[in-house]
C-alpha cells in the first residue's frame, strides 16, 4: 500500500471465506486517511472482541479472513451540492433536514452522489457513495438498508430505510420514523420512549379508623346589607368522647373555635383525620381563618377551584391533624346518608331557619318554642308534639347542642360504616383518599388496572390534547310542547366506559396527514375542518374566546379520532395536520361490570347500592382532571408581594390582618411545553 496523501483515503472491510468457497462480509465499510491509524486499530479490535464472538459457529467453517480495501481520492470527487442530481445539474433532489444534515429523500441511491464502489457478500450489497464533504456507507439487503453518513471522517448520522412499495419507504433515525411517498416526506412519527405509566397500588393489610368528626352550627346577621355568618356552637366526637362548645360561654365565635381546635391538638390524635360535612363551602371559611392564627403551628392548604379539600395543621413535636370535607367523599346530605346507612341517630327537629337573619335571635334565648315557619319539613301534628314534649319551654343552648351532637355522631357512624364496607370489598382504607373520585381511582389501580399501560401525560402533549377537551354540549329550549316524549339516560358514563376503547400505551407524535399511511389511526389530531353549512346541530366543538362553540364552515382545532370519524357520517371533511397516536383497549369494562353487578345485588335502600352507584360515576372524571393545579399558601404581606411579581394567575383572599390565602401557578416557559411528561 502506497503512502496516502492528505486528500486520499482507504476504505476497508473484513471479509471471510468459508469452506464452500463463498465469501461473507464482517462489519461495515470504514473510511480512513493517514491520520486515522487509531480508527483502524479500534475497528479491528472491536471486530475481534464483538463480531468474532457473534460468529463463532460460522467461523468453524472459515478457511481465510481478508481485509478488502481500495483507494478513494477525494480531490477528484466532484464538488457538488448534496441536493443536486449528479446526472442532471439542473435537477434538485428532494431532501429532509435532520440534525443540520440534508439527507436525500429518494430511495434510489444512484442520485445521491458518485458511486465509488459496489460489492455483494452473503446477500448484502455494499455501496460507497461520495458527495462533496459527505461519504455514504450503504449496506442493503432485500428488506431494506443501513446507511451511515460521514463528514471529515466522522460518523455524523445513521439510519435504516425499509422498502414498502414501489413509491413508499420508511426511514428510521433513532426514535423517528419518516414516511416518504414519491420522494416526498408525508408523515413523520416519533416514538415517545420516555412515557411513564400509571402503576398498580398495593391493597391495605388492615383497616384504620383514626377519625374525628367536628360539626359547626352558625347563625347569620345582616351587617351593612351583607349576610355575616358566626359560629354559635361546635361538637366533637372521636367514637368515645363527646365535646361541646357554645357561644354564651365565650367572648366571641373565634374564642369558641380556638378552644375547640386546641382540644384536638393532642399527641393521641396525631395523624388523625377530622371530618366536617360541607367544609369546602360553609364551615371552612371560619376554620381556615382560625387555624392560620394559631401560634406555633404551620398550616398547609389543599384546595381545588373553590373547594377546600384538606387543611393540615402541624403542631408540637411533628404532630399533625388534617381537616377534610366529608361531602367530597360522600356527596349527599347528612339526612339522606343517615337513611342510606341505616344510622339510628337520625336528625331531630330543630328550627334551623330561626338562626338566619332573625331580629329576635338571642344566644341565651330561653322561652317559647319558635314559630313553625322556622322548621324545615314539619307538619302541624309533629310541631304540636314537639311543643308538648318541652312543656312550652324551649332552651336554645340545650336544643342546639343536642341537635349539633346528633349530627356529629351520625357523621362519625356513617364514615366508619363506609370505610368498613370499602375495606371489606376492596381492601382499601377510604380515609386515605380525600374525595370520591380519588377513592374510585385507588380501587381501579388496586384491582382493575391489570397490565394496561395507561400513560401519564404532561407538558406539550397534555397542552395539545386538552384543546380537544371541551365538555358536553348543552342547549336551551322553550319548555313547552304537547304530546311529548321525555327521555332520560341512565348511567351514561359507565355505559360509555363499558363499551368503548380508551387511549393507552406508548405515545407516538406525528406531523403530516396520518391517513396517508394508516387507515384507522387512534388518538388526538389537529385538523382543518369543513363542516356542512346545512347542519342544524353541528357536533364538533372548539373553544373560542373562552366559550365552547360548534362552528359551521372552515375552522381548525384538536379532536379525538373517534369524534372525527363519527362526524364524517354527517358530511364533515377534514385534513389532519399533526397529532398523537395511541394504542387502544377497553380498560374500564371489568371495573364497570363488577361494580354494576355489586349494585344490582344490593337493595336500593342499602348503603352499598349508593356506594357502588357513586363509585361507577366517579372514576372517569378523575382521568380528565388537570395536573396544572394552583399552589395554595398562607403568607404575610411581604411574601405576597414577591408572589405577585414572580407567579402567574394569582388570586388573593385576606383571612386576617397581614395574613392572606394566595393561590397561584408557576410561570410556564415555552421550553417546558416541549416536555412529554
Amino acid at each position: 500500500m502506497n503512502p496516502l496523501e492528505d486528500s486520499q483515503y482507504v476504505t476497508f472491510q473484513l471479509v471471510y471465506k468459508l469452506s464452500d468457497n463463498t465469501f461473507r462480509s464482517l462489519g461495515y465499510l470504514n473510511k480512513i486517511n493517514k491520520n486515522d491509524l487509531d480508527t483502524l486499530k479500534g475497528s479491528l479490535l472491536f471486530y475481534h472482541q464483538n463480531d468474532f464472538d457473534q460468529y463463532n459457529e460460522v467461523f468453524k467453517e472459515t478457511i481465510a479472513i481478508y481485509i478488502k480495501y481500495r483507494y478513494l481520492d477525494m480531490s477528484k470527487t466532484e464538488n457538488k451540492s448534496l441536493i443536486v442530481d449528479i446526472r442532471d445539474k439542473n435537477k434538485v433532489i428532494p431532501t429532509h433536514l435532520v440534525n443540520k444534515v440534508q439527507i436525500p429523500s429518494l430511495y434510489n441511491t444512484e442520485k445521491w452522489g458518485i458511486l465509488e464502489s459496489k460489492s455483494e457478500f452473503g446477500g448484502i450489497i455494499n455501496y460507497e457513495i461520495s458527495r462533496k464533504n459527505y461519504f455514504y456507507s450503504v449496506h442493503q439487503n432485500k428488506d431494506g438498508r443501513l446507511v451511515k453518513i460521514f463528514s471529515k471522517n466522522k460518523l455524523i448520522i445513521q439510519f435504516n430505510d425499509k422498502f414498502k412499495t414501489d413509491n413508499y419507504f420508511i426511514r428510521t433515525i433513532k426514535n423517528s420514523h419518516y414516511h416518504f411517498i414519491n420522494g416526498k416526506l408525508e408523515v413523520n412519527i416519533k416514538d415517545k420512549k420516555d412515557t411513564k405509566f400509571i402503576d398498580k397500588i398495593k391493597q391495605d393489610s388492615s383497616i384504620t379508623n383514626n377519625i374525628i368528626t367536628l360539626d359547626l352550627e352558625t347563625y347569620s346577621s345582616n351587617i351593612n346589607n351583607e349576610e355575616v355568618l358566626n359560629v354559635i356552637s361546635a361538637c366533637i366526637y372521636d367514637g368515645d368522647n363527646k365535646l361541646s362548645f357554645y357561644l354564651s360561654d365565650y367572648n366571641s365565635s373565634d374564642d369558641l373555635l380556638r378552644d375547640a381546635i386546641k382540644s384536638l391538638m393532642n399527641d393521641k390524635y396525631n395523624n388523625y383525620k377530622v371530618y366536617i360535612h360541607n367544609l369546602s363551602r360553609f364551615d371552612g371559611v371560619f376554620l381556615l381563618r382560625l387555624l392560620a392564627d394559631i401560634k406555633d403551628t404551620k398550616l398547609d392548604v389543599l384546595q381545588r377551584e373553590d373547594k377546600m379539600i384538606a387543611l393540615t395543621l402541624n403542631f408540637g413535636n411533628k404532630c399533625q391533624i388534617t381537616f377534610h370535607d366529608s361531602i367530597l367523599l360522600l356527596p349527599s346530605s347528612l339526612d339522606k346518608l343517615s337513611k342510606a346507612f341505616n344510622i339510628d341517630n337520625k336528625k331531630i327537629l330543630f328550627p334551623i331557619y330561626w338562626l338566619l337573619n332573625n331580629p329576635d335571635f338571642n344566644v341565651s334565648y330561653k322561652s317559647f318554642v319558635p314559630n313553625i315557619k322556622y322548621f324545615k319539613d314539619i307538619n302541624i301534628n309533629d310541631y304540636n308534639n314537639y311543643i308538648l314534649e318541652r312543656s312550652n319551654i324551649w332552651d336554645l343552648k340545650t336544643e342546639l347542642l343536642n341537635y349539633n351532637m346528633i349530627d356529629c355522631i351520625a357523621l362519625y357512624e356513617i364514615l366508619i360504616k363506609f370505610n368498613e364496607l370499602i375495606f371489606e370489598r376492596f381492601s382499601l382504607n377510604a380515609f386515605n383518599y380525600p374525595t370520591l373520585p380519588s377513592l374510585a381511582f385507588a380501587i381501579y389501580r388496586a384491582h382493575f388496572i391489570n397490565d394496561y399501560k395507561i400513560p401519564k401525560i404532561g407538558g406539550k402533549i397534555l397542552h395539545d390534547i386538552r384543546k380537544s377537551y371541551t365538555g358536553g354540549a348543552t342547549e336551551m329550549y322553550i319548555p313547552y310542547g304537547e304530546n311529548l316524549y321525555h327521555y332520560d339516560i341512565n348511567s351514561l358514563y359507565p355505559t360509555s366506559m363499558f363499551r368503548f376503547d380508551m387511549p393507552i400505551g406508548n405515545i407516538k407524535q406525528f406531523t403530516g396527514n396520518i391517513l396517508d399511511i394508516m387507515d384507522n389511526p387512534f388518538g388526538f389530531f389537529k385538523c382543518k375542518i369543513i363542516a356542512p353549512k346545512f347542519l342544524e346541530n353541528p357536533i364538533l366543538q372548539i373553544r373560542y374566546n373562552d366559550r365552547t362553540v360548534s362552528p359551521l364552515g372552515k375552522f381548525e382545532g384538536w379532536f379525538f379520532s373517534e369524534e372525527l370519524f363519527n362526524a364524517q357520517k354527517y358530511g364533515y371533511t377534514f385534513e389532519i395536520l399533526e397529532g398523537y397516536l395511541f394504542e387502544k383497549d377497553n380498560i374500564f369494562k371489568d371495573y364497570v361490570s363488577v361494580l354494576h353487578e355489586m349494585k344490582q345485588c344490593s337493595e336500593k335502600t342499602s348503603p352499598l347500592y349508593l356506594i357502588y352507584k357513586l363509585l361507577m360515576n366517579s372514576l372517569y372524571g378523575k382521568f380528565g382532571m388537570s395536573d396544572n393545579l394552583p399552589v395554595h399558601k398562607i403568607v404575610n404581606l411581604e411574601t405576597l408581594d414577591k408572589i405577585i411579581t414572580s407567579k402567574d394567575k394569582v388570586t388573593i383572599e385576606e383571612i386576617l390582618e397581614d395574613l392572606f390565602l394566595v393561590s397561584y401557578h408557576d410561570i410556564i416557559e415555552d421550553k417546558n411545553l416541549n416536555d412529554s411528561t
